[in-house]
């Protein structure tokens, strides 16, 4: 794993995170306003998470890349969660761009992000790693294959 210094990427700015507990809690107006982050599950020290990056356009042709992560049994679970949400506010899904895995170490303060989605390839770690600078301000990102 190549440990990922976070002032190499805290210069891009990431628009915003957010932490839901319930998808219903989420209002969606525009793409601006969709998060870039999301986590459906509670963070254990010793259990890995999944996630997923995807790729949103509206109808003028604007763009954004999101992300969400969760515990659920599959990428394309994960995908699912919030297709439906994007689909009824844009009538346009979703793209997937590939999935991995994040752990997290809280007494470290460190992030590891690696591994493939069997469904929908491996993802870009560089570019979760920036969202999670944002999320995760001071804590030390690395990455893996």
């Amino acid at each position: 794993m190549r440990e990922f210094n976070i002032d190499e990427i805290r210069g891009r700015e990431v628009n915003k995170v957010m932490e839901f507990k319930n998808p219903q809690d989420r209002k969606i107006v525009s793409i601006e306003s969709i998060p870039v982050f999301e986590i459906g599950c509670e963070i254990h020290p010793d259990r890995e998470i999944r996630y997923v990056l995807a790729v949103i356009k509206d109808t003028n042709g604007n763009s954004k890349l999101i992300a969400r992560a969760d515990n659920l049994s599959s990428h394309n679970d994960i995908f699912e969660t919030f297709t439906p949400d994007i689909f009824e506010q844009f009538r346009t899904h979703p793209k997937p761009m590939g999935g991995g895995f994040i752990s997290f170490n809280e007494s470290e303060k460190s992030i590891k992000i690696y591994g493939t989605s069997t469904g929908f390839g491996q993802a870009d770690h560089k570019k979760m790693a920036e969202i999670l600078a944002s999320a995760y301000p001071g804590w030390r990102i690395e990455i893996g294959n």
